[in-house]
């Protein structure tokens, strides 16, 4: 065991972070032997990746030199598994270097990061690279010799890396992919979303897993009703007959009421006005009654009989319409990760493709329904084989493709663009070109005349690579096609892989495993997570199973609607009448006003409304009477146009 050493940081031997390293190196040291760690110490690491937001960042463009990415030591912002490496993990195993007594250029670690030459995204892609032992990206692993087979499920063969595999090269040296100066031809080791299962810990050394991601079920939002449907929903709750017999009935009540009320009920408006107000007053009795009452025998009795079938109906129609609902919404809809297992819902994952109508044939336990899938395997798929292996009554339906995202016809990334972007070949829902990967296998399905016009009901993938996605098609699309499940999901590790070599062992792991030991125990993967917005709770498309019924604006648009276009009748009517009123009052009141001055006029000059008579005295006294008449007449119109004037006001 090195002695006079720092632990962390120049942290004591007495520290808590330091106990974390000396009870880790103490367990490696027992489990597996001393560490070797020349075998890491003043070494560079070419390290085989993939693609694949928000574990690995990188763009093409940086990775165009021959596979390699040109970056430089102090990149950052590459994801999740690019920065551990890169900046956390470098760091902590040139410490722990220093720790054993290497110095200088001696205790340095370098990384190089190279992507594979084609199919960039697929997690299989870099195993592929390291168990070929070159730069090449040969379908070697997951292949036919890795499959399992009828005689022996558990059979594997080494990887050609085994033996051609010898060990890094010193740092400062092997510049390229094909520098001969290289120790080893292929690369070094293997990071990214890299799940350690059971296929891959026969064909690889693995560290210790240095995150811990669960499984996520990403689902198809709940299909609303068109605006249509919608409106019509809250009325199919009764039958198109029921609603018609509904109708006669509150029109012949509108007619008898009418006839029998109409001449005598002096409630109802005059008129023309009488029918609307009977109208109102019979449809009104649903929901309580207007402010009239029959004044006839038989208007009472007719008006008895009508509220009661108002009452019979809103009653039946009040609980038929919860029933409807619940109904027509609460049909199985997959809301937890337990909901895939008796196959009442399909999925896709990244796996291989087989027959499954065939139970003596079949390599793989559960129902292939169809899918773009060839070779290759996936964390999911072997989930679902294992949970399928101990539980009979599971049953997974299941679609499989060769990647989780889109590639168009030349196997390039599908370029998907946002809602306002409308050139050719953005939206691969409608490009029948198009390698669907599992996100859009369960958003867009497949065509009518492929598999049937199916798709998935969900997907199952790594949750925080959900996030991502989910996140980044809302930004772009302004709206979720896919929804994650608040769901807790099993957990897988994800750790590095190294080639399992004949001549190295699993020294190199163990020395890396004593480093992520390390940074765990400081809490750099949560940090990390956080960063990128990775967790759960950054989704910005999360579909959380309440457990009940839940109805939206657009479930009951029908009554909104409704409600809306009586209010807004309501409101153009009473602009009008309002209209109508002030222009009749302004009428009235300028009409009154020219016959009040005219009154005034006679009152204060009686003579000039006298009728002039011939010369006299007789005529003079004619006059008199007439001023006098005229004047008692003038005070009377005044007086009633004052308080025809007041009343208005």
């Amino acid at each position: 065991m090195p002695g006079n050493c720092q632990c962390w940081n120049g942290a004591s031997r007495t520290s808590s972070k330091c106990l974390v390293f000396w009870v880790v190196f103490s367990v490696l040291e027992t489990t597996f032997g001393a560490l070797n760690p020349s075998l890491v110490c003043g070494k560079k690491f070419r390290v085989a990746t993939h693609l694949i937001p928000p574990y690995i960042n990188l763009f093409r463009s940086q990775c165009s030199s021959n596979q390699k990415c040109v970056l430089d030591q102090t990149f950052q912002g590459g994801g999740i598994t690019f920065d551990y490496v890169s900046i956390h993990l470098r760091n902590q195993l040139i410490l722990q270097c220093k720790n054993f007594g290497f110095n200088g250029p001696e205790s340095n670690v370098e990384f190089e990061w190279y992507l594979p030459e084609t199919k960039v995204e697929l997690e299989q892609s870099p195993l592929n690279m390291l168990c070929s032992g070159d730069f090449k990206t040969l379908p070697t692993w997951f292949t036919s010799e890795w499959q399992p087979s009828e005689t022996d499920p558990n059979a594997t063969t080494h990887c050609p890396s085994y033996n051609t595999y010898k060990g890094p090269s010193p740092a400062g040296t092997c510049t390229s992919r094909d520098d001969a100066s290289c120790v080893s031809p292929g690369p070094d080791m293997a990071a990214g979303l890299l799940d350690i299962t059971v296929l891959r810990l026969d064909a690889f050394e693995f560290t210790t897993p240095y995150h811990y991601t669960r499984q996520a079920v990403v689902r198809q939002p709940r299909k609303l009703p068109s605006v249509v449907d919608a409106f019509l929903n809250i009325f199919r709750c009764f039958s198109t007959t029921t609603w018609i017999v509904i109708g006669l009935e509150v029109l012949v009540a509108i007619v008898i009421f009418y006839i029998i009320e109409g001449p005598t009920n002096e409630t109802l408006e005059d008129g023309w006005g009488s029918f609307p107000d009977t109208a109102y007053w019979v449809v009104s009795t649903a929901f309580g009654g207007a402010d009239k009452r029959a004044e006839t025998f038989a208007g009472r009795f007719v008006f008895a009989g009508h509220s009661f079938f108002c009452m019979i109906i809103l009653a039946t129609y009040t609980g038929s319409l919860g029933a409807y609902l619940s109904s027509s919404y609460t049909l199985p809809t997959l809301g937890r990760y337990d909901d895939l297992r008796s196959g009442a819902y399909t999925t896709a994952v990244v796996g291989p493709r087989w027959n499954s109508s065939d139970p003596d044939a079949a390599l793989y336990k559960g129902e292939y329904l169809g899918g773009n899938g060839v070779a290759g395997s996936s964390a999911q798929f072997e989930h679902l084989q294992t949970v399928m292996s101990l539980d009979s009554a599971a049953r997974f339906r299941m679609f499989t493709t060769q990647q989780l995202f889109t590639l168009d016809a030349k196997g390039a990334p599908f370029a998907r663009g946002s809602i306002f972007d409308f050139g050719d070949g953005k939206n691969p829902c409608q490009t029948p070109s198009a390698v669907l990967g599992a996100f859009d296998l369960a958003a867009c399905g497949y065509p009518e005349g492929l598999y049937g016009g199916q798709w998935a009901d969900s997907l199952l993938v790594d949750e925080a690579v959900a996030v991502a996605e989910l996140n980044g098609r809302r930004r772009r699309l302004l709206t979720c096609e896919l929804q994650l499940l608040a769901d807790k999901t099993p957990a897988v590790g994800l750790g590095l892989g190294f080639p399992a070599s004949a001549a190295m062992g699993s020294g190199v792991a163990d020395f890396f495993t004593l480093g992520i030991a390390n940074l765990t125990a400081t809490g750099v993967p949560a940090k990390l997570l956080a960063r990128y917005g990775a967790r759960q709770s950054d989704s910005l498309c999360v579909y959380s199973n309440s457990g009940g019924l839940q109805l939206d604006v657009t479930d009951t648009s029908g009554m909104f609607a409704i409600c809306a276009v009586l209010c807004l009748s309501a409101a153009v009517h009473g602009a009008i009448e309002r209209y109508v009123f002030f222009r009749e009052k302004h009428d009235v009141m300028e009409n009154n006003e020219i016959e009040r001055e005219d009154a005034c006029a006679r009152i204060m000059n009686p003579a000039d409304g006298a009728a002039v008579g011939g010369a006299g005295p007789m005529a003079m006294v004619d006059a008199e009477v007439v001023a006098a008449d005229a004047d008692d007449e003038a005070r009377e119109t005044l007086q009633e146009i004052e308080s025809q004037i007041a009343r208005i006001k």
